[in-house]
């Protein structure tokens, strides 16, 4: 099973996104780990698109 199969999550970011767009908000941001593939399906899949791009390097 993935993220969005069973339709629960999809269901929830939506009742969230509405929420939050009734409370006032105009913006909402999240993170996803570039190798997590799926989640960033799903996100997409929701309407949300790359806006920027954080570098990271491990130092040890």
């Amino acid at each position: 099973m993935t993220i969005g199969d069973s339709g629960v999550a999809r269901a929830l970011v939506e009742a969230a996104m509405a929420r939050f767009a009734n409370d006032g908000a105009t913006r909402v941001q999240l993170r996803v780990l570039t190798q997590n593939g799926e989640a960033a399906r799903f996100w997409h899949q929701l309407g949300f698109a790359p806006y920027l791009t954080t570098m990271d390097k491990a130092l040890s």
